[in-house]
């Protein structure tokens, strides 16, 4: 399973606003408030931490067994790359009845004879 992560970023500001950023980032990312947030939000915790102190039920159970297989999106240039013969590959099989042994070797071949 391909998940999105999260990330802060801090661009450059004076002195006095660097501080509030730092600060604001530091509460945003403090378990309790992650935690409460990300449940709200339907998503998944950046970080065992949040998980834990979720309410024990099936949403939190979910979001275990997904945490434990999630896996980072691919870089954009990836997507870019191996995308467009593997949605071919896909849609051979799904629409045309090619065999995914078939469809996947012609994905294969589409990228090492491009």
């Amino acid at each position: 399973m391909l998940a999105r992560t999260w990330a802060w970023t801090l661009a450059d500001r004076p002195a006095p606003h660097r501080q509030a950023a730092v600060d604001l980032i530091a509460w945003l990312a403090e378990p309790e408030f992650s935690a409460r947030w990300s449940r709200q939000l339907g998503l998944l915790p950046t970080a065992p931490a949040q998980l834990d102190l979720w309410p024990r039920d099936a949403s939190a159970a979910l979001a275990s067994r997904l945490l434990s297989v999630a896996r980072p999106s691919p870089a954009l240039e990836t997507w870019t790359l191996f995308g467009p013969p593997l949605r071919a590959a896909l849609e051979q099989v799904l629409l045309e009845g090619v065999s995914a042994k078939a469809a996947a070797r012609a994905a294969a071949d589409s990228l090492a004879n491009p």
